[in-house]
């Protein structure tokens, strides 16, 4: 992570150096120079690294049976400093990093406002204009992936020690690993980096043949010039097979879950949520193939006009409805473990209060979302898209079910992450009261705890952050140009990929939720493995080993 950010420190000098003197060559713009520097930079980072490696092994360690498992539990004296060293000295570099990029950012500004106001039509403003945006997409990259965890961490490491109260630190610890979580996306944002920044990186791309592709593709659907249905490459041909690899998965997995959970009974209010969950994700399911074979190109105009009118609605209404009983489960494990003997609780475990909260569920989300298969009624335009299929009517409805049910995403997301930190710490206090090894009970609980959080994070959090760009994009008073568009759309596709993920993910939340339903597979799993190992009866084959 710190050579990532060091680096990035090292593209924006290079930026600032070719703006402010472009004309020459600085010594550290050679390709010499840059190899030492890489080359040193590596050594250094390595040098902390192995020190850490070689006195963590040779020391004895100084971990109590009463300490709970972390890292730090297992520093002697003589680790905890060489450890406190390296944090200060990564907060360093961090902190350096960030100010020589905004300075070098402000600079680049400064130079080209200086060049608009001395020369406004010389052409190379617009080289100088290329070089401002690319150094706000470092900047913005840098910011986002990496200025929220050092602003956490520091407090973290000097301040967790000495909170005794649950919340605080328990507040402390989740807010640190949402922190890492945006820290890790910088993987995922880099190769935009190098798309920006190298040349020759989008030469190897063939851009060329993606702008021929995506015009071809936009001028067989649409003879408008501002056709609102984008196309490309990754939408046609990338996203299909995506989406064949995760319904060939989802399909196998949701098969196994809907036969192992229709067999257990619906005996508390947990199974009955997980129940409806698996019920959603299998109708999510249905319209993959629906979407893969439309966005390949086959069916036409009419398998076009199926996925608008019914498929898309399908998704949807799927997708939210399975926020929904992310949420319930939630507030019932919350009052099931921290509020225990409240009467609300003997009320939220009643398997006939969770059946009515999921009709409840269902029948809201239909009320919503149905309306948009009725009201998409008009004829087939020459300019296909989904929204001029809708009357007036349907449009206006549609804007209403999205805003309802983008507010029904956010309402279950704080609720999750304030049921989860009240159950965490009530965990923590438990464990620490009792005197038990909360090492093993501590991870037994985040597992189940914090399974459900970390899909619905992953899956749902990217794509509701990019929807509110992209729908302000779709008005034309907004102001977005075509590139601008066309990017946010790309970004809104990729991101819905991920929620569509979450088919797959889902198995996951019901092995370690649902204690039956674990221990149901784990029993399949057995008696198939002894059924293979079984010898056959007699000297002649038998028809189950043919």
């Amino acid at each position: 992570m710190y050579s990532s950010i060091l680096f990035m420190g090292y593209i924006a000098a290079n930026r600032y150096m070719r703006v402010v003197r472009p004309l020459e060559t600085h010594v550290l713009q050679t390709v010499r120079s840059t190899k030492y520097i890489c080359v040193v930079t590596w050594a250094v980072l390595s040098c902390f690294v192995c020190v850490y490696v070689a006195v963590f092994v040779s020391a004895d360690k100084e971990n109590s049976p009463h300490s709970g498992f972390n890292c730090q539990s297992f520093h002697n004296s003589v680790l905890k400093q060489i450890y406190l060293v390296m944090q200060i000295a990564s907060f360093v570099m961090f902190l350096s990093v960030l100010i020589s990029l905004i300075l070098f950012y402000w600079g680049t500004v400064q130079r080209l406002r200086q060049a608009q106001r001395t020369m406004p039509e010389q052409p190379g403003n617009s080289k100088l204009s290329k070089s401002k945006r690319k150094m706000r997409v470092l900047v913005v990259v840098f910011c986002i992936c990496f200025v929220p965890y050092h602003m956490v961490r520091l407090p973290y490491m000097f301040i967790s020690p000495q909170l005794h109260d649950c919340t605080a630190a328990q507040t402390f610890y989740i807010l640190k690993e949402l922190t890492v979580l945006l820290a890790v996306l910088n993987a995922s944002l880099d190769p935009l980096i190098y798309f920006v920044f190298c040349k020759t990186f989008r030469a190897q791309l063939n851009l060329q043949r993606f702008r021929q592709n995506m015009d071809y593709i936009n001028n067989t659907q649409t003879e408008q010039k501002n056709s609102t249905n984008v196309s490309s490459v990754f939408t046609h041909q990338v996203l299909p097979v995506l989406y064949s690899i995760i319904c060939a998965c989802a399909f196998i997995l949701n098969g196994l879950a809907a036969w192992i959970f229709f067999r257990v009974p619906s005996s508390s209010a947990l199974v009955v949520y997980l129940k409806n969950m698996a019920v959603a994700d299998i109708l999510m399911l249905f319209t993959y193939p629906w979407r893969v074979v439309g966005d390949l190109g086959y069916g036409g105009l009419q398998l076009k006009l199926i996925v608008c009118r019914y498929t898309a609605v399908l998704f949807y209404l799927s997708m939210y409805t399975g926020i929904t009983f992310m949420s319930l489960i939630s507030l019932e494990r919350y009052f099931k473990v921290v509020r225990s003997t409240s009467a609300v609780s003997s009320l939220l475990q009643r398997v006939s209060v969770a059946k009515a909260f999921t009709l409840l569920a269902w029948g809201v989300m239909m009320f919503f979302m149905l309306p948009n298969t009725i009201l998409t009624n008009q004829p087939m335009p020459k300019d296909f898209s989904c929204m001029a299929l809708k009357s007036e009517l349907g449009k206006r409805w549609h804007e209403v079910s999205a805003h309802f049910n983008v507010g029904i995403f956010w309402v279950a997301f704080m609720l999750m992450v304030f049921c989860y930190t009240s159950i965490s710490c009530h965990v923590y206090r438990s464990c620490k009261r009792v005197q038990q090894d909360s090492s093993e009970a501590g991870r037994r609980s985040n597992r189940s705890i914090f399974s459900l959080l970390a899909v619905f994070v992953f899956c749902f959090v990217p794509y509701h952050v990019c929807r509110v760009p992209y729908t302000l994009s779709q008005r034309p008073e907004a102001g977005f140009s075509e590139h601008s568009r066309f990017i946010l759309f790309q970004l809104k596709e990729a991101t819905l990929f991920l929620s569509a993920l979450n088919v797959c993910l889902d198995p996951i939340i019901y092995f370690f939720m649902c204690r039956t339903f674990r221990e149901s597979l784990l029993q399949k799993m057995s008696s198939v493995n002894q059924e293979n190992r079984r010898p056959s009866v007699g000297t002649g084959l038998s028809i189950s080993n043919l």
